[in-house]
Formats: C-alpha cells, structure tokens, sequence
C-alpha cells in the first residue's frame, strides 16, 4: 500500500477546502440536531433496492484532511474540495439518499478480514489486503454523518492512537508527565492503520454485501448511530430497540423532550453493543 504522500500524488485529496466540509458538516448536524424532539422517520425501517446498492457503490472513500485527517464516504462527483460548494439542495439530495443506505450497510452487513480489489483506488494499487485489526478499528470508528470524525477517529482520545491501541489490546504506558503513550513502533503502526482505513473503507464500500430489501435501521438514521457495527443485527437486539424507544416515546408527551438524549444515546448505545 502507498505511503501518505505517494497516495497524495495518485489519490484525490482536499487542498484549501477543509473550511467549507467542515461548515457542511456543522451546518447538516446542527439542522438534524435543532431540538431534541423525537425523530421517527426511520420507525418503519428502509427500502433499498438494487439501484440504491449500485449507487453506493459507486461513492468513494476520500480523506478530509481535517484535525487529524479521516475518511469520509462521498457520493458520484463529490469530492471533499467539491462537497462544500454545492447547493444545499443538492447536499440534502447527496445525504437523504446516502443515510437510510449507509445504517443499513452497517447494521446488517458482516465484513470480513481478506483480499478485496478495488475498483476506485489511486493508480497501481489494484487491491488491499483487509485484516482483523482493520475491521477491529473500522468498527470503533467515530462517524459524524457520512464522515469519520477526524478529531476522536476512534473514541474520546484527540490522541487516537491511544484508542487504536486500546481497541487492539496493545499495551499502553503512563510517561513522565502523566499521559498515556506508546513505545515509537506500536505509535507508528497506528498511524499507518490509520491512514490504510480510507483504502479499508473503500473495500468495504465496494464489497460489503447487502441484498435489496426491506431493513431496519434506527428511528433518526446516523444523528445517533455515531458507530458503525459491520456485523448482522439479530432480531432479539432490534425488538429490544423497538420497546426502549416506545417508552421514550411515551415519556416524550409528558416530559420536557431535551431530557431525553441521553436516554435515546444510551438506547442506540446498547443496540451497537448487542452480540
């Protein structure tokens, strides 16, 4: 796999335009955020069909060279030097179709360690070998929207290596000034892994099977599924879902509805923790 800066050369990459993703992003959260009301439009699940799989196919992995720099998944034509200059029409078209798409990918969806080609790569680099600890840190992925968070990629460390090395049970130290750190090599392989999940992601995109059909994903699609699961719901997880958000519900008539995030946090918590 190329390095950060081959990559650079062959892969489509942000120059000068992370202000504007970034105020997109802000913008579509901060609208999907504008009350704490109950958001149900998703109660009834999702139909995708087979030209909405073949369209998101279609998207690519490219990185936001924001905070840290992460991936995000970007419809046909869009670009992270693009997404934040189109109309608000078209950037509402871009995620009210990617959305019901994308929870369902990850909700139901296994991925498996291999080799997948890739048909959206920079040029020479015709496939990408997919380890377990590849889909081990793709599922701690921290997602805002279509975008991996580039500030907490992996949790709540800004220094997300330590998260990755958490998540891999790679031993962590306490250093002279008190804060967790790595030996050079283990903090140098996290940061490779990081920068190989925009090509993980693209393997994921092109080769994650899921067939047309009817599917549950949560009540407000991704405002709380803030991590992708990548392995199959069962269906004792998804009834526990649906009873837990009918009393929220019915607590929403009576009770003061910004009280009730944490509760809706902890509901969509406990669905991603389900085995």
């Amino acid at each position: 796999m190329p390095g950060r800066a081959a990559a650079a050369r062959l892969w489509p990459r942000p120059i000068g335009r992370r202000d504007l993703l970034a105020a997109a992003l802000l913008m579509a959260f901060s609208a999907r955020s504008e009350a704490a009301k109950m958001d149900e439009r998703f109660k009834a699940g999702v139909a995708v069909s087979a030209e909405d799989i073949a369209w998101f196919r279609s998207c690519r992995s490219l990185w936001v060279d924001s905070e840290s720099g992460a991936p995000a998944i970007f419809g046909p034509g869009l670009s992270p030097e693009t997404i934040g200059t189109i109309s608000a029409a078209d950037y509402a078209a871009f995620e009210t179709r990617l959305e019901p798409i994308l929870c369902a990918f990850f909700l139901h969806v296994p991925f498996e360690p291999g080799t997948y080609r890739l048909a959206s790569a920079p040029a020479g680099m015709t496939q990408v070998e997919v380890t377990a600890d590849d889909i081990t840190l793709l599922r701690r992925t921290s997602w805002r929207h279509f975008a991996i968070d580039g500030k907490r990629p992996y949790g709540d460390f800004t220094n997300f290596p330590i998260d990755m090395a958490q998540a891999l049970g790679i031993p962590v130290t306490i250093n002279a000034e008190g804060y967790a750190a790595l030996a050079p090599d283990a903090e140098a392989r996290m940061l490779a892994l990081h920068e190989k999940s925009q090509f993980v992601l693209q393997a994921y995109i092109e080769h994650a099977r899921l067939e047309p059909g009817h599917w549950f994903v949560p009540y407000d699609g991704w405002s709380l599924l803030v991590s992708p699961r990548c392995r199959p719901l069962k269906a004792a997880a998804i009834a526990a879902y649906h009873a837990a958000m009918a009393g929220i519900a019915a607590r929403a008539a009576v009770e003061d509805p910004t009280k009730l995030v944490v509760p809706r946090l902890q509901v969509a918590a406990a669905l991603l923790a389900s085995d």
